[in-house]
C-alpha cells in the first residue's frame, strides 16, 4: 500500500512542476513584448548606439586658452648671426591636458602669415608689412622691391646676410612640410607650410611638457647701419583633431492598424542626441513591401537635425490600398563620425480593415454554367491564383477574359476593385465516319460537323451495279441530316440495291440456265457451312431492303438444310452412344 502512496506523490510533484513551468512560460511570453515584424535584415534593430565622432578643427593661435592642450613658444632674442641669417634657436613648449569628454588625437601647428617692422633706432618706423610665401623657395620673402616710409625703393632679392634675397624660415629635427589643403583642411588650398611635428599626441601622458626645439632664420635688408632694427613677428595656427562619445536615440514607432485606404497614416519617432558638444545626424524614413526582406528610403522624408538635441521625426500621408501590410521605420545616420553605419527603430505595420480590401467577382458566362469552385470575392494582397472552367453543352470553353478580351488566368496579390470576367466558347466538332460497303462517297460529304449548324443533307454514294437507296445508322434508322441540336460522332452506313439485268431470250437461254444453276448450288453450299448463322452484312441488307424473288429461293433452300440436319440427328446420336 505504501508503495501505491510513494508512486501516487510522485506523479502528484510531477504535475505540479509541469504546471508550474506553464503558468512560467505564459508569464513569460505575456510580459515580452512580441512584434512580428521586427525584422530588419541583420542590421541594427533598436535606435540606441553610441558613436565616436572624429572632429577637426582649426585654432587661429596655438597658445589661446583651450581643454585640449596648452602651447608656447620661447624665442630668445638677439638672434646669432650667420651667413644664412639671423639665427633664433626657439622651443615649443606643448602640454597634453587630461579631458574626460574629449580624446586629442592630432595637433599640427605650422607657421604662417609672419610679419616684419623695420624702426629707427627703435624709434620711428621705416617700414612695415606682411611677407609672402615663396613655394620654390620654401620659405617667406620680403615684397621687391620694399618702399619705406621715406618712399625709398630698397631691392630685397639679395640678402645682406644670406644667399637667396631677404626671408626667413623654419628648420629643425621636429619640423617638416605639409600641404596647405590638409592643414586647414581646405581642399582648395594649394602650396605648403612649415610645421613643427609633436609626434603621437594620442600616446602622450596628460600634463607632461614636451619641449619641441626648432631654428628660425631671417635675412635683413640693411646692413652696418645701427638706426635701422629688424623685427619681425608670426601666427603659429593649427590644425587640431579629436573625437568623443556621442548617444544617438530613436524611438520606436506606433503601428497604423484598421485604417481604410484613403485615410490618414501618421508615423513617429523621437531622435535624441547627446555629447559634449553639439553633433548632427540624417533622418529618413523607410519602408518595405516584402514584410522585412528590404527596406527603401523615402526621398522626401530626409532632413537633418542641424544640432537640435531632441526631434521628433513624423512621417504623415494619405494611404492607398497598395500600402496594405508595408512596414515603416527610421533610419538615423551620424554626421562626421568615425562609425559611419546608421540604426534603425523597429518597423512599424499598416494595416487596413479586412472589408475594406474585398472586392466582387462578376462571371459573365455567355450561355454556360460557371463551376462551383470559382470564388465570387477576392481580397487584395491575396488575389486569386487560378479559375476553373464553366460548362457549357455543345461548347469547348476557350478561356476567360475582360471586357477588351485581355486573357485572365488569375488575380494577381496587388490588384484592387471588383472584376468582371467573360466567358469565352468554341463550339463542338464532332466527326462523320463512312460505312460504303463497296461504293464510293461523294466529295461533297463533309467529314466534320458543328454543333449548332449541323448537316442539311447529305449527298449520295456511288456504287457500279446497284443503286444507292440512302443512309442509315447503326440501328438501321434513316438518315437524311444532322440537326443543330445533335452531338457526338456520327457513322453513316450506304444502303444498295442490284440494278437487274435484262438479256435476250433466244441467245441468252442457255447462258442464264446455267446461271441460274450455278447460283442455286452456290447458295445450298452456303447453307451448308452455316447453319444458325449469317454474315452481319447480308442480315443488314435482309432487314433493311425490300424482299426479292432470289431471296424467297434463298429461304427455301435454308429451310431444306434444317429439315436435313432434323432428320439425321437421331442417327448421329445413336452412333455416340455406341462409342
Amino acid at each position: 500500500m505504501k508503495k501505491y502512496q510513494i508512486l501516487h506523490k510522485v506523479l502528484s510533484l510531477r504535475r505540479i512542476l509541469m504546471l508550474s513551468a506553464v503558468i512560467v512560460l505564459f508569464t513569460l511570453l505575456g510580459a515580452l513584448p512580441i512584434r512580428g515584424f521586427a525584422t530588419n535584415g541583420g542590421a541594427v534593430t533598436t535606435a540606441d548606439k553610441t558613436y565616436a565622432f572624429d572632429y577637426k578643427t582649426h585654432m587661429p593661435w596655438v597658445g589661446a586658452s583651450n581643454s585640449l592642450f596648452k602651447a608656447s613658444f620661447n624665442i630668445p632674442s638677439p638672434g646669432t648671426s650667420t651667413i644664412d641669417g639671423d639665427r633664433y634657436q626657439g622651443t615649443l613648449a606643448f602640454t597634453k591636458l587630461p579631458n574626460s569628454d574629449y580624446r586629442l588625437l592630432n595637433v599640427l601647428p605650422y607657421l604662417d602669415s609672419p610679419t616684419f617692422t623695420i624702426t629707427n633706432s627703435g624709434g620711428a618706423i621705416a617700414a612695415s608689412g606682411s611677407y609672402t610665401w615663396d613655394e620654390a623657395l620654401q620659405a617667406w620673402v620680403l615684397p621687391n622691391p620694399l618702399i619705406d616710409n621715406t618712399s625709398t625703393s630698397i631691392d630685397t632679392s639679395q640678402a645682406l646676410n644670406g644667399i637667396a634675397g631677404i626671408k626667413i624660415y623654419m628648420t629643425g629635427a621636429s619640423t617638416g612640410f605639409m600641404p596647405l589643403s590638409t592643414l586647414k583642411n581646405d581642399s582648395t588650398l594649394l602650396g605648403t607650410r612649415p610645421v613643427f611635428l609633436l609626434g603621437d599626441i594620442a600616446g602622450l601622458t596628460p600634463n607632461l611638457v614636451q619641449n619641441v626645439p626648432f631654428n628660425l632664420y631671417q635675412e635683413r635688408a640693411y646692413n652696418g647701419d645701427p638706426n635701422k632694427w629688424h623685427a619681425f613677428n608670426f601666427n603659429v595656427p593649427a590644425l587640431v583633431q579629436y573625437e568623443y562619445d556621442g548617444q544617438v536615440r530613436g524611438s520606436n514607432p506606433e503601428d497604423q492598424l484598421g485604417l481604410v485606404p484613403g485615410g490618414a497614416a501618421h508615423f513617429e519617432s523621437e531622435v535624441n542626441l547627446s555629447s559634449p558638444q553639439k553633433i548632427t545626424v540624417d533622418m529618413v524614413w523607410q519602408i518595405s513591401k516584402d514584410k522585412g526582406l528590404s527596406f527603401d528610403d523615402i526621398p522626401e522624408s530626409l532632413t537633418n537635425s542641424e544640432g537640435d538635441k531632441v526631434i521628433k521625426k513624423t512621417l504623415d500621408f494619405i494611404s492607398d490600398i497598395s500600402d496594405e501590410g508595408s512596414l515603416y521605420r527610421l533610419k538615423i545616420t551620424p554626421i562626421d563620425s568615425k562609425n559611419k553605419e546608421p540604426i534603425y527603430t523597429e518597423p512599424a505595420v499598416l494595416t487596413f480593415k479586412t472589408e475594406s480590401l474585398s472586392f466582387n467577382i462578376h462571371y459573365v458566362l455567355n450561355g454556360g454554367s460557371n463551376h462551383p469552385a470559382n470564388p465570387l470575392t477576392y481580397t487584395y494582397g491575396r488575389g486569386i491564383s487560378n479559375f476553373e472552367g464553366p460548362q457549357r453543352e455543345g461548347y469547348i470553353f476557350t478561356g476567360w477574359t475582360d471586357k477588351d478580351g485581355n486573357s485572365i488566368a488569375n488575380i494577381p496579390t496587388d490588384a484592387q476593385g471588383d472584376k468582371t470576367l467573360y466567358a469565352n466558347w468554341q463550339a463542338s466538332s464532332y466527326k462523320i465516319n463512312y460505312v460504303l460497303n463497296g461504293g464510293e462517297n461523294s466529295d461533297k460529304n463533309p467529314n466534320t460537323y458543328i454543333y449548332g449548324q449541323g448537316i442539311a443533307r447529305f449527298e449520295k454514294a456511288t456504287r457500279q451495279g446497284y443503286t444507292f437507296i440512302g443512309w442509315t445508322d447503326q440501328k438501321g434508322e434513316k438518315i437524311e441530316a444532322i440537326s443543330v441540336e445533335e452531338q457526338g460522332d456520327k457513322t453513316l452506313y450506304a444502303h444498295w440495291e442490284k440494278v437487274a439485268v435484262v438479256s435476250n431470250e433466244n441467245e441468252d437461254t442457255k447462258a442464264g440456265k446455267e446461271f441460274e444453276k450455278n447460283k442455286a448450288s452456290d447458295s445450298i453450299k452456303k447453307s451448308q457451312n452455316s447453319a444458325t448463322s449469317v454474315s452481319s452484312e447480308s442480315r443488314k441488307e435482309l432487314d433493311s431492303l425490300p424482299q426479292t424473288g432470289e431471296k424467297e429461293r434463298f429461304s427455301l433452300y435454308i429451310l431444306g438444310v434444317i429439315i436435313l440436319v432434323a432428320l439425321s440427328a437421331p442417327q448421329v446420336k445413336k452412333y455416340l452412344t455406341k462409342l
